[in-house]
């Protein structure tokens, strides 16, 4: 009797574990990585970046409230900015940290780490000077 319960739960185990990852595979599929993993302090930062930095205009860093992506400022914004700003301002989208296509640290995950993290992402975009938006948790 034990022998036929564990075999069933082994069973059950078998079929989430199935679906688990055939969800995972559905939403990569739905919504593909975009931008760049930057390697920073615990884990590496997405970012997606339009322009170019220039040494004259700071840089537009974009970050997301709770429980989101990037895709959010893009979904919101991204006409106007593309349309209006892209051309000539380097603007950066990031996911942050434990979000998005962004890793999560072991440890920490205070804002001030979350913060420094983020800045690190921006430093090796070559920015200089940043304007940073953020929305609800990310402000």
């Amino acid at each position: 009797m034990t022998l036929v319960l564990l075999a069933i739960l082994a069973g059950l185990l078998a079929v989430l574990l199935l679906i688990t990852a055939l969800g995972s595979a559905r939403i990569n599929r739905l919504y593909p990585h975009q931008g760049r993993a930057v390697e920073c302090s615990g884990g590496t930062i997405n970012l997606v970046e339009w322009g170019k930095p220039d040494s004259h205009r700071p840089s537009l860093l974009f970050i997301h409230g709770a429980s989101s992506s990037h895709r959010e400022f893009m979904i919101a914004l991204g006409d106007l900015l593309r349309g209006r700003l892209a051309d000539d301002q380097h603007i950066i989208f990031v996911d942050r940290p434990g979000h998005g296509w962004s890793s999560r640290a072991r440890g920490d995950h205070s804002p001030r780490v979350q913060a420094d993290r983020i800045m690190q992402g921006a430093e090796i975009c070559g920015t200089a000077r940043l304007v940073v938006v953020g929305h609800s948790w990310g402000g």
